[in-house]
């Protein structure tokens, strides 16, 4: 119980002196003008979308976990991959993210190569429905989708 208070204790003391390092170096005037240009919508389809794909990907996490560990709860999965996401977001190019569910999978009483199948598999899973979706977008010329050029451009990029 003692490390997770002195964690929470590190995480809210890294908070205030981002925010105050954050104050100093921009000033008050400078993020007060930041966050009145912000459109919020974009804000909450975004947090809703992160959240969503947590929800999701746990979903899957599970799915593919059962063939490995029949007692595996839901709830666990998604927790296992909302923690990964996080530990993700502050690792660079978010190789963390895997480390962190093989981590977590074998934390809860899993062998590591059980666990690395797990990702990989849902690694593939997500990769080749990526390609269906792509191939078909690419197939069909955007006919079917009234779609806009932003989005037609990162659909490209992301079949190259």
């Amino acid at each position: 119980m003692k490390k997770e208070v002195k964690n929470i204790v590190f995480i809210i003391i890294s908070i205030i002196v981002f925010i105050s390092y954050l104050f100093i170096k921009e000033g008050k005037n400078n993020i007060v003008k930041v966050f009145e240009n912000i459109n919020y919508t974009y804000f909450v389809y975004a947090l809703i979308n992160i959240i969503l794909m947590v929800i999701l990907d746990g979903i899957m996490l599970h799915i593919i976990r059962k063939l490995y560990q029949k007692d595996g709860k839901l709830l666990n999965s998604i927790w296992i991959k909302t923690s990964s996401v996080f530990f993700g977001l502050i690792t660079p190019l978010q190789i963390g993210n895997v480390a962190a569910e093989i981590t977590l999978l074998k934390k809860n009483n899993m062998n590591t190569g059980d666990a690395a199948t797990i990702i990989l598999g849902k690694t593939i899973f997500i990769i080749l429905g990526s390609f269906i979706l792509y191939t078909y977008f690419m197939l069909t010329q955007f006919t079917s989708y009234n779609l806009n050029l932003v989005l037609k451009i990162i659909v490209y990029i992301g079949y190259y």
